[in-house]
């Protein structure tokens, strides 16, 4: 993924600019487009970009006071967002991925003596997404000093690569839907299901707006290429981009209500939630 990454710098027009995924990608991170890297890589790297961008460019009103200063990346241990992209100052990211991965980056990065923007924090999270791990929300990103009772926003890239199967995509799903607070943001790119993906979306409590890669609905992403095709793998199941945002409080946010409904209830009042959960 790296490697395609540092194709797409030698595009014209690009889709986006890269110039730390050479550090990642070694002797395969050459200049020339290579026809056999995953096809799909760019598009998607750059609609995650656009969509991430938006939330955390989001300025609070007194009307919606919502704001994303927490991203989860996920999935692709070569990912370099938490690097190049204008992260607000205070923006807290945490790349969840496979421990070898993280380690492979991690000491390509500090030999290049890259470091994320002042006023940003990043840790990283080993997880086997691929083996469908169970848990790691609370037991690892949660004692990372992520806040599941905040709006985050999840960016999820490379699960096609790495092999993740349905059943891990949907324990991965639960595993966010349990510490993606109420109107959090999920993003990304979605491998071939045997499903639909709203519905997988859904019954994490996320709703989901899926698009193939032929969609009219990407608009100007999909006119710059004109080779994308859909998506479609051999068995017809197409890999998907898609936008979705959590429509239930966390488990966190949820301990809180209850802790708070029995304290108002030990004094004999009501606890209205109406106006603003937060």
């Amino acid at each position: 993924m790296a490697s395609a990454r540092v194709s797409e710098q030698s595009s014209h027009p690009r889709l986006f600019d890269d110039e730390i995924a050479v550090h990642l990608a070694g002797e395969r991170g050459g200049a020339t487009p290579n026809p056999s890297l995953p096809p799909y890589v760019a598009l998607a790297t750059r609609f995650v970009d656009d969509e991430v961008l938006k939330c955390v460019s989001k300025v609070a009103t007194p009307i919606d006071k919502v704001v994303y200063r927490q991203v989860v990346l996920v999935g692709d241990a070569s990912d370099t967002r938490a690097y190049r992209l204008p992260w607000p100052t205070g923006t807290c990211i945490y790349h969840v991925a496979g421990a070898s991965g993280h380690r492979w980056a991690a000491e390509a990065l500090s030999a290049a003596d890259l470091h994320v923007k002042r006023g940003c924090l990043m840790r990283r999270v080993e997880v086997d997404l691929a083996g469908g791990e169970a848990g790691w929300a609370e037991d690892k990103l949660v004692k990372q000093g992520f806040q599941p009772d905040k709006e985050s926003v999840f960016a999820i890239q490379g699960l096609t690569e790495l092999g993740v199967e349905q059943d891990a995509v949907d324990v991965l799903l639960g595993e966010i839907g349990s510490v993606a607070a109420l109107n959090s943001v999920v993003v990304g790119e979605m491998p071939p299901l045997d499903c639909r993906a709203d519905d997988l979306l859904a019954q994490h409590g996320l709703l989901g707006w899926p698009f193939a890669y032929s969609d009219e609905d990407l608009g100007e992403l999909r006119t710059w290429r004109a080779d994308w095709g859909d998506g479609a793998d051999e068995y017809g199941r197409r890999r998907l981009l898609f936008r979705a945002t959590q429509q239930f409080p966390s488990i966190r946010q949820v301990e809180i209500v209850e802790a708070f409904r029995s304290e108002f209830g030990e004094v004999d009042e009501d606890l209205d939630l109406s106006d603003n959960f937060s």
